[in-house]
């Protein structure tokens, strides 16, 4: 098995003969983090990762346009959205269209559509980036609560004492 060093040295091609000759799958149409990583997960448990879902992926940051070439219709992610008692949870769901004129991506999520955005988080344990998406309800609530907090003096709420 190659050593971190070894994998950050080799090139795709590279890369794709090494996954063939192992028997590793789902590395095709990947960028090369995502190759590095299904190795390193190959070599840590001696099997496949269970689940290939986007925002599991870190990469350092001169990777991130790689990763954002890496959202298309099908993938898997975890996003943010409101529960149906307006709490701010945790779901995933596929991407299942993507509005390339606007930049809107929409996730199937328990037979709904949902409009989410991305950004990138970084992890400062490991310096690696990540994406995060939220749906649109939640990024117009964050807004609202920027907006409301700069009119109240800083303050959460203009409420608050």
């Amino acid at each position: 098995m190659p050593t971190i060093e070894e994998l950050k040295q080799m090139n795709k091609k590279q890369l794709y003969d090494y996954c063939r000759a192992n028997k590793i799958k789902g590395y095709s149409n990947m960028n090369k983090a995502y190759i590095n990583n299904l190795i390193l997960q190959h070599k840590k448990k001696g099997k496949q990762p269970k689940n290939k879902i986007l925002t599991d992926i870190g990469v350092k940051w001169e990777d991130t346009d790689e990763l954002v070439n890496q959202i298309k219709v099908g993938k898997t992610i975890e996003f943010s959205d409101f529960d149906k008692s307006g709490m701010s949870k945790r779901f995933k769901g596929k991407i299942s269209r993507i509005g390339y004129e606007s930049g809107s991506i929409f996730v199937k999520h328990d037979n709904q559509e949902k409009s989410v955005g991305f950004a990138f988080w970084k992890n400062d344990d490991n310096d690696l980036y990540y994406l995060v998406f939220s749906s649109s309800r939640i990024r117009s609530f964050s807004r609202g609560m920027m907006k409301m907090i700069k009119k109240s003096g800083g303050k959460r709420s203009p409420f608050s004492k």
